[in-house]
């Protein structure tokens, strides 16, 4: 599966798009403990906008970074930075903040919203700016996003998923009970909390470690979900976009890195002899979520092992990588033998400026001109923390690899 196509794209010309991304309105106990700079982790999409667009922020951007992304004729200027509040999303901004309605009037009145995740600020957000929402009701983005639910919705589909079931852990016996039951499958399991992401409250016990079931049930986490722990050959993300007329566009297949159960990249195009199988799965997904009345971005977890390929579950929102395969799709158009490229999560030594790393970088970065080379993108914490996506293409898995292994060699 040698296919990007741009989510973005795929909403028309027809409409001005206004992307608001907020991770804080995920379902996600303990987000903001985890990472107190979340708020700050919302300029991804500077390099999905159109130059006609409209990008909200809840905290200043990287200027230099922008003005890269906009020599090379990506992103837009309609860009609006809301006072700090560390206390109010941005959907609650968007409907308190009277300067941004008067500056709002400023663009056509057919507006479509596009959130992280869809929940019931994003919802009266829409409404409040007369915006149509690309995300559903809270409701049925909820459920699309718990992994219990989305495991029942594709066994009644007829489709493979992990052994496993849900239990509450307001009776401790109960998940002792679970454990012992899949423990002997495969002699590990995993147990995680229904609707956290990025790998949070994911615990992989066996019986040398029983005892950290105890710890588990001091969480305060209402509900797990206990699984075999598969050995697995590969991990797969398969993206699809419902759009608002319930029409689904299929964005990408990768390969995908994991590291302590946390996203730490992506590969494409894939490696898995599945991969056929695992698109008609997708669509299959993707078809019957927009019966029940899902619209927007979401992607499917798939896992290769011996026993075979298992729907493993589905991030009903906007991916880690949706943006990065949104710039590569464009970036395609202009270079028709781009094949391949790499993600990885980096954390470099000591913040740095975009400067410094474009210094750095040197001719690695991509120029606008050859098919291949680096871009840096999700660059607002660099210089908090020097964390960032390393983006590498060109015509082959050999190039786009091999430019990764350059990029980390210069940068450490």
């Amino acid at each position: 599966m040698n296919k990007l196509n741009s989510f973005r794209d795929s909403l028309g010309d027809e409409s001005t798009v206004l992307f608001a991304h907020e991770y804080r309105s995920q379902p996600d106990l303990g987000l903001e403990k985890r990472h107190p700079l979340i708020s700050k982790k919302n300029d991804s999409m500077l390099t999905v906008a159109r130059e006609d667009d409209i990008l909200l922020l809840t905290d200043d951007y990287d200027h230099d970074y922008h003005k890269w992304i906009r020599s090379l004729g990506y992103g837009t200027d309609n860009i609006y930075v809301f006072e700090k509040d560390g206390s109010k999303t941005l959907p609650e901004l968007m409907m308190s903040d009277d300067n941004f309605s008067t500056w709002l009037n400023n663009f056509s009145s057919d507006l479509i919203y596009v959130p992280r995740y869809s929940g019931p600020l994003e919802n009266a957000a829409a409404s409040h700016i007369g915006a149509k929402l690309l995300g559903s009701d809270a409701n049925t983005t909820l459920k699309f996003y718990d992994k219990s639910y989305f495991k029942n919705f594709c066994q009644n589909l007829g489709l493979p998923v992990v052994p496993g079931e849900k239990v509450s852990l307001s009776d401790s016996n109960s998940l002792d009970m679970l454990v012992e039951k899949y423990l002997p499958i495969t002699g590990d399991v995993i147990i995680k909390d229904l609707t956290a992401a990025g790998g949070a409250n994911i615990f992989s016990i066996n019986q040398s470690n029983l005892s950290e079931l105890d710890e588990i049930k001091d969480l305060g986490i209402e509900n797990v979900i206990v699984e075999s722990k598969l050995n697995l050959k590969n991990e797969v993300n398969i993206q699809y976009m419902i759009d608002t007329n319930g029409k689904s566009h299929y964005i990408v297949l990768s390969d995908k890195k994991v590291y302590n159960f946390s996203h730490a990249g992506n590969s494409f195009p894939t490696q898995s002899r599945d991969a056929n199988y695992m698109v008609e799965c997708a669509a299959t997904i993707s078809d019957a979520m927009s019966e029940e009345g899902y619209i927007g971005v979401f992607g499917v977890e798939f896992l290769e092992s011996k026993s075979g390929v298992y729907v493993s579950e589905n991030n009903a929102r906007l991916n880690g990588s949706t943006h990065i395969v949104d710039l590569l799709s464009k970036l395609k158009y202009k270079h028709e033998s781009i094949g391949s490229y790499q993600t990885k999560t980096l954390i470099l030594d000591e913040p740095v400026t975009f400067n410094q790393l474009k210094e750095k970088a040197g001719d690695l970065l991509y120029d606008g001109s050859k098919p291949y080379g680096f871009i840096p993108m999700n660059v607002s914490m660099l210089n908090h923390n020097g964390k960032f996506i390393a983006v590498t293409f060109g015509d082959s898995l050999e190039q786009s690899k091999s430019l990764l292994d350059e990029v980390k060699s210069r940068l450490y």
